[in-house]
């Protein structure tokens, strides 16, 4: 049994190998993982806070993956209740059984468990979530309470493992890892984190990624498309976001969307021929702009004039063309 299980380490160590390697060109990512990997080695839980998008996300569940590490999701939000985290009772053989949720089988098993939307919690299930983090404890409704694997320890120790298991007390999994994502509030919609729960993670903001990582990104999505389109469009982009960044006493446009930067480079690859069309470059990006920073119906329906008037102006100074329905 012993060749078996040495094939299997061999195989997944090259499996990790051959991932690493194709990560090797993105240095935000590795860094990301090295921050990661060190607090888990400390046996602290994770933060990571940044902007709407799915990077967040994304990261979270390929940091699992390099480590083949089992996932529980929890995405809160606010109607979810107390027992959505613990256990909710169903009918089983014409019986009320209690069934474990995302929590109770992440901390017993040793999973990773990705909290998702931490901003969103209500206060009624942040002690729930607080007291797991802190103390690694939780009460369950069948009666079964659970312990830090050092406090169970200690009981084994002075009793022994059929008294404890009389008591009711389970161990949570030492591997256990929590991995909450969230948005910084302000300035985004949500509740403000409390101090107790906040103190229980680590943080790392995950803001927007380099120009140049940007730009290597689209280019591994859309190798054949012309360099200068993708790094005017990331251009525009930055601009946007700095002038909503900036707005010195006046009209304050929206942020763009970073995460909406791989929507716009997939319309560009849509274009027909947009490789050998330079001369309506500047069209196809207004085109994919139309998309995923759609300014010209926000005006119609609740945009400040003032506002739409300053992306407009933008928009004319970069030398972007107009859209067919604003040439019309």
């Amino acid at each position: 049994s012993a060749a078996p299980s040495t094939s299997l380490a061999a195989a997944a160590t090259d499996t990790t190998s051959a991932q690493l390697a194709r990560l090797a060109w993105n240095q935000d990512l590795l860094k990301s993982f090295q921050f990661m990997m060190k607090k888990q080695l400390l046996h602290q839980d994770i933060f990571l806070i940044g902007p709407p998008g799915a990077r967040k996300r994304r990261l979270a569940l390929a940091y699992c993956e390099l480590l083949h590490r089992e996932v529980e999701v929890l995405s809160l939000s606010p109607d979810i209740t107390e027992s959505d985290i613990k256990q909710r009772r169903e009918i089983q053989s014409r019986t009320a059984v209690y069934v474990d949720s995302v929590a109770v089988r992440a901390a017993l098993l040793g999973r990773v468990m990705i909290i998702d939307g931490l901003e969103k919690a209500e206060r009624n299930v942040l002690p729930v979530i607080n007291n797991l983090l802190e103390n690694r404890e939780m009460a369950l409704e069948d009666g079964r309470f659970i312990v830090s694997p050092a406090r169970h320890a200690e009981l084994v120790e002075r009793h022994d493992e059929a008294t404890v298991r009389d008591w009711n007390l389970v161990r949570a999994h030492p591997d256990f890892l929590v991995i909450a994502i969230g948005l910084p509030s302000p300035p985004y919609f949500g509740n403000p984190l409390d101090p107790p729960l906040r103190s229980r993670f680590q943080a790392r903001t995950e803001g927007l990624l380099t120009v140049s990582a940007q730009l290597l990104e689209a280019r591994r999505l859309a190798p054949h498309l012309n360099s200068a389109l993708l790094v005017r469009l990331i251009s525009v982009a930055r601009v946007i976001h700095e002038m909503h960044g900036d707005a010195q006493g006046g009209a304050q446009i929206p942020d763009f969307p970073h995460a909406l930067l791989e929507t716009a480079t997939r319309i560009l690859i849509g274009c027909t021929d947009v490789q050998h069309l330079s001369s309506k470059g500047d069209e196809f990006i207004r085109y994919a702009m139309g998309f995923c920073y759609p300014f010209s119906e926000l005006g119609r329906l609740y945009l400040d004039p003032e506002i739409r008037l300053a992306i407009l102006s933008l928009y004319e100074q970069l030398k972007i063309g107009n859209t067919v329905e604003e040439s019309g």
